[in-house]
């Protein structure tokens, strides 16, 4: 799952709490003879960056706090880079050279400083092997460069001790830690970051509750003067479920919802995603074409539920984001979206949705080119032709770096813009929504096929 990015002319910085990776639908069982690897964003200070697998440019616009989903590998020698640029050869980080083996998990970090010169890549083997009954399992690294060394609590046990930045605590042996660290915890607890021998909490992160037979990568983050966590979590047990291998729809959920807790996704009664906090999306989840009951609560509860169970019917060969918004008598609502993907060559796939319920009508342009004339809230403007329309639309965009300004409808001032780089064939869902400050903003989910979608569930 690719982490949205939006850069906005009234807000600097989305919220996306401490967890910067946010909740994501879990992948499905490893083939026997895959290899897994994911890439996490972790230096403060170093723009967006690619990915490159021998040489080549595999993932890109990976941006910081961001941890890609599992990508599978057929086993064997690789070298990784990362960089800022699509040139490998000026990558900032390279030289990783990996022998990767069948059901081995690697998550290749990038920590450090890329104005301090300090920025490096860490290879993470994480313990992918059964979790016992009742146990969470937590792989900590310390990323915050300068940070003293930390302690992380669990309902008041400390289980990760002397955990320190890579490199710079020194052992009575003489050895230096690599500031990683994997150990099994009772599910059910939350978790705390506090500085050695003080007590003190260097990170408040919120409250949560470590599932059963789920692994967790927790990262602390950030500078000294603004620490941070992020966590990214795989539920063990859908390794043990066989992916569709054809006929399939694909379906993610969008929380758009500024007044809404983090959610928990049922699928026919299931969890199927949990932790989905406000501003973030989950990966595409492959389903089998048919109707299903969907619902989604602010806990684990599936009878506090704020939306459904509704029963939603997905086609074979379409991808559908299911965007829960505020609506306008202030209860959560689900909307279907039909993601747009029919992109020619050199161009991106984009839709646009308008979430903002009362809100104004709207134009969208690109500097002098107007590329949507007139999108409102669903249900809220008239079509010729009869009817209203469902806040929704579609176009296909030059791939390049693109400034979308929302403007007063027939207007020329910009009341928000998002500039993104538009990569070829990529997709991409661009929402006007009320923030957590409750003024408009703009949040884009980028979709890159290549990496979301393993050549077998390509559309």
């Amino acid at each position: 799952m690719h982490r949205f990015s939006t850069l906005l002319t009234l807000v600097a910085l989305l919220a996306l709490g401490v967890f910067g990776a946010a909740a994501q639908f879990e992948d499905p069982e490893p083939a026997e003879d895959a290899a897994y690897i994911r890439v996490a964003h972790l230096s403060p200070d170093t723009p967006p960056v690619q990915v490159f697998i021998d040489g080549v440019s595999s993932l890109s616009g990976l941006r910081y706090s961001s941890v890609t989903r599992w990508i599978d590998l057929a086993p064997g020698s690789y070298e990784f880079a990362v960089g800022t640029t699509s040139d490998v050869s000026a990558a900032q980080i390279s030289g990783i050279a990996l022998d990767l083996a069948p059901g081995q998990f690697v998550t290749l970090a990038a920590v450090g400083s890329a104005e301090g010169g300090t920025l490096k890549g860490i290879a993470i083997e994480e313990d992918y092997t059964r979790i016992s009954t009742g146990q969470a399992r937590v792989t900590a690294l310390h990323a915050l460069e300068g940070a003293p060394l930390v302690d992380v609590t669990a309902s008041g046990q400390t289980f990760v001790e002397f955990l320190a930045f890579p490199g710079t605590f020194t052992a009575p042996d003489g050895t230096t830690n690599d500031g990683v660290t994997t150990e099994d915890v009772p599910a059910g607890t939350g978790l705390t970051v506090t500085a050695v021998n003080s007590g003190a909490a260097v990170i408040d992160v919120p409250e949560f509750e470590l599932a059963a037979n789920t692994n967790y990568f927790v990262a602390v983050v950030g500078t000294p003067d603004a620490p941070d966590v992020v966590v990214a979590e795989t539920d063990q047990s859908v390794y043990f479920t066989r992916n569709f291998a054809e006929g399939e729809a694909r379906v993610r959920v969008a929380h758009l919802s500024a007044e809404t807790a983090p959610v928990t996704i049922f699928v026919d009664g299931q969890v199927v995603l949990s932790g989905l906090r406000f501003n973030s999306a989950s990966r595409f989840l492959p389903l089998q074409p048919g109707t299903y009951e969907v619902a989604v609560s602010p806990n684990s509860n599936i009878a506090n539920s704020v939306i459904g169970p509704v029963e939603l019917t997905f086609e074979d060969g379409v991808l559908y984001t299911i965007a829960a918004i505020t609506g306008a008598d202030g209860s959560v609502t689900p909307v279907v979206i039909q993601d747009f993907t029919a992109a020619e060559a050199g161009q991106a796939a984009v839709t646009l949705f308008h979430a903002i319920p009362g809100g104004p009508v709207i134009d969208v342009a690109s500097g002098e080119t107007l590329l949507v004339n007139g999108l409102a809230f669903a249900g809220t403007f008239p079509l010729p032709a009869g009817g209203f329309n469902d806040g929704i639309t579609e176009l296909a965009a030059p791939a390049g770096e693109t400034t979308l300004d929302i403007l007063p409808v027939g207007g020329s001032d910009p009341i928000l813009s998002a500039t993104e780089e538009l990569v070829d064939g990529n997709y991409y869902l661009v929402s006007v929504i009320v923030g957590a400050d409750g003024n408009p903003t703009v949040v884009v989910f980028d979709t890159d096929p290549a990496v979301d979608f393993t050549a077998d569930d390509e559309f």
